[in-house]
């Protein structure tokens, strides 16, 4: 076998595994972020596939109708590519309408004229005009779409910066041998075994790795591409460190990110989502980014992606760079830096802000260390390096939150891994690894176990430092169980608070719609119900006989028991909507009183009750609203009646104490349980007792007692026993300026 022979086998290996790979980056880059550039890639490399597809199954002395249907797809294809590897170029260089409209013209021209042209065959007798004309439309759709792409990615690298320029001009070099091997392809015909086809092939398998290489450019070749702005970085590491205010850490780090990554612009964001610092865009497009960014929180950890925006995340705040197209694809080496210059400014910060709580408190230098100490300790943050020629230091905290005492550790990798917990040690480890190897700084939550047996979550980072021909490895170690367990108790609450809400609302609704029912359905009818009882009872209607005036009679009563039900609803809709007001006026205690005890006799003594009044004659005058504290009287005397068993006792009192009315209703009834009492105001509420026994009612008198009593600024209170009786006492002021407002004591005379 010669040696060409195996080259171009290899070569037609190697072609479909690079298109193959190339095709899932882009597609994966396209699914993730949805970039332009990558969707275009895509179909760039599908076209190919389906062009070398169809090319290699038509040869150029095939006959048929299945073989002008592929010759025709082929020459659309051709019209395709030029217009896809178009789109992707601009998607990188930047958009011009004028030649979009051109490009979008060619290809449909070149399609279109491809499935309707007579054949594209030329046969024997030479090539017809119209297929010279096609022919010619391809050649110039192509030539003019290549050019256009080339010099797009070209020129628009001189205006990126250093990382992205490279990266478009090793596309553009992939573009032209891309556009090389498609054009063999078309002209070998399709045909196998000629030595131009090894030649296309290598064309092709060539720029799939130029294409693969610019379009996700690996680690190692970003890092030789950012080498000046490396050195860069490095020499400004010692100025961010010795910088004196905050306007100057700002500067640094904005300054080092842009110039790190190969973005636009970039713009440091506080706690309080305020702009800090900007750098390539004015104030306004700088507030609009902060407002674009999560709410700063200790929990964030991980870098946000929001479009152009790169956002890592500060001890206190964001610093989000804006990319273009032709920034490199973001990786753990491009996070890496902005987390180092994130974690390095971070330092500085609190270095800077520990210095000016120095110069405040004038303070010696050990015992400004011995505050930075503390502050420390407060924070649970400790710090770590690894060095191959000095070894390992820990500080003391460091050791405190790994259960050791400052300078008890001998062996620190050995203590290290004894205090991490099993499930998350070979985590921890590949963590440091990783960043040894790829020279990139790694973050990473893990749990620990104390010597008592308590685990405690941490979080580390560890940053490589290259120092000449030495690597050493530093980080911080920071406890952060009690955000954990935060995060676990605001997720509960925020549930329960959630259900809660949905309940409350769904109470109201229920409620609402029931009184607005018994308001429009119930009252209107009820009403005529009554007056038409008082109708018959009248004999308007003819004579009846005293039998039908006792049914009448039973009628009345359930019809006035479910008018009165329907007013206590009524009222408690008037309270929750605040339109429950009261009309004031003096009211003669005795005989409003003596009007309820009248009103209230006739069922007592059917009983066999005794219903006393008692009552001082001097009890004088009450402003109040008369028709309430009647309702409050007999709702509570006419309770007495309903709970009190036959033969029973029942006694209704009033006096005056000071500037206090002092009202009570006492009975002999059935009592209410002691851990019932406090329940005996509340809405719908029935005792234990009454519903043993049968008793009627809808447990919403006693609530609406409660708060005609409450609006005229009284007070009422209840001592019960069961099987003994109930005592219900209320007190009202004499004088009252206003629903719930106590008037200053003043004479009041009244007329009787």
């Amino acid at each position: 076998m010669s040696t060409g022979m195996t080259v171009a086998r290899l070569i037609g290996v190697l072609q479909p595994l690079v298109y193959l790979l190339l095709a899932t980056v882009a597609v994966n880059q396209w699914r993730s972020r949805h970039s332009e550039p990558a969707g275009w890639l895509a179909v760039t490399v599908l076209v190919i596939a389906a062009l070398v597809a169809v090319g290699r199954a038509v040869q150029p002395d095939d006959h048929g109708q299945m073989v002008d249907v592929a010759r025709r797809c082929l020459a659309v294809l051709l019209g395709v590519f030029p217009y896809s590897l178009y789109r992707f170029t601009t998607s990188l260089s930047g958009h011009r309408r004028a030649q979009d409209r051109l490009a979008v013209a060619g290809m449909l021209l070149v399609s279109g004229a491809a499935l309707v042209v007579p054949s594209l065959h030329p046969g024997t007798g030479g090539w017809p005009l119209w297929l010279k004309a096609f022919a010619a439309a391809v050649a110039v759709e192509w030539t003019g779409l290549s050019l256009l792409s080339m010099h797009g990615l070209w020129s628009g690298g001189r205006r990126l910066p250093g990382v992205a320029r490279r990266r478009v001009r090793l596309l553009a070099a992939a573009a032209l041998l891309l556009n090389g091997a498609v054009l063999m392809l078309i002209g070998s015909g399709g045909r196998h075994g000629a030595s131009a086809s090894t030649g296309q092939q290598g064309l092709a398998l060539g720029a799939g790795v130029l294409f693969l290489v610019g379009f996700a450019p690996p680690g190692p070749l970003r890092v030789a591409w950012r080498r000046r702005e490396m050195d860069a970085f490095r020499d400004g590491e010692a100025d961010l460190m010795s910088a004196d205010t905050e306007a100057q850490v700002v500067t640094i780090v904005l300054t080092h990110a842009i110039e790190l990554v190969g973005a636009s612009a970039a713009v440091m964001v506080d706690a309080r989502g305020a702009v800090r610092g900007r750098r390539g865009i004015d104030d306004g497009h700088a507030a609009a980014i902060a407002r674009r960014l999560p709410v700063p929180s200790g929990t964030i950890v991980a870098p946000a992606f929001l479009g152009e925006l790169v956002a890592l995340p500060l001890g206190a705040g964001w610093l989000a760079v804006v990319t273009t197209p032709a920034t490199p694809l973001f990786g753990r080496e491009e996070i890496g830096l902005l987390g180092t210059l994130a974690h390095l400014g971070d330092l500085a910060l609190a270095r800077i802000n520990l210095l000016d709580m120095e110069r405040v408190s004038r303070k010696a230098l050990a015992e400004r260390e011995s505050q930075l100490a503390e502050a420390q300790r407060t924070a649970h943050i400790g710090s770590y390096s690894w060095d191959p020629e000095a070894g390992h230091a820990w500080s003391d905290e460091m050791c405190r939150l790994l259960g050791f005492a400052p300078g008890e550790v001998v062996d620190p990798r050995s203590a290290f891994a004894s205090r991490i917990h099993p499930e998350d040690r070979d985590r921890v480890f590949e963590a440091w690894a990783r960043a040894h190897n790829e020279i990139a700084p790694d973050d990473i939550e893990y749990r620990v176990i104390l010597p008592d047996g308590q685990s405690r979550w941490l979080h580390g980072r560890v940053q490589p430092l290259q120092e000449g021909p030495r690597d050493r490895l530093v980080g911080t170690v920071q406890d952060i169980t009690d955000r954990k367990q935060a995060e676990a108790r605001l997720r509960d609450a925020f549930e329960r608070e959630q259900r809660m809400v949905a309940e409350l609302r769904e109470l109201a609704r229920v409620k609402t719609d029931f009184v607005s029912t018994i308001s429009h359905e119930l009252r209107t009818p009820l009403t005529s119900i009554v007056g038409y009882l008082e109708l018959l009872a009248d004999g308007a209607a003819g004579a009846l006989t005293p039998r039908q005036l006792e049914v009448l009679d039973v009628v009345d009563r359930n019809a006035r028991r479910l008018s009165v039900l329907i007013e206590d609803l009524l009222t408690l809709s008037s309270v929750d909507g605040g339109g429950f007001t009261l009309t004031l006026a003096p009211v003669d205690v005795v005989a409003l009183v003596e009007s309820v005890h009248r009103t209230v006799l006739p069922s007592a003594r059917t009983r066999g009750l005794i219903l006393d009044l008692d009552v001082d004659p001097d009890v004088g005058m009450l402003v109040a609203d008369a028709s309430q504290i009647d309702r409050v009287l007999l709702n509570l005397l006419t309770n007495a009646v309903k709970f009190t068993p036959d033969g029973g006792h029942v006694a209704l009192r009033a006096r005056r104490d000071f500037d206090r009315m002092v009202f009570a209703v006492t009975d002999t009834g059935i009592g209410v349980p002691v851990d019932e009492q406090k329940d005996l105001f509340s809405r719908f509420f029935r005792s234990s007792a009454a519903t043993e026994l049968a008793i009627p009612g809808t447990g919403l008198g006693l609530a609406i007692v409660k708060t005609i009593v409450e609006e005229h600024a009284g007070t009422i209170t209840v001592e019960s026993a069961p099987g003994v009786g109930t005592t219900v006492t209320f007190t009202l002021p004499v004088a009252t300026s206003g629903a719930g407002e106590l008037a200053r004591p003043r004479p009041v005379a009244f007329k009787p």
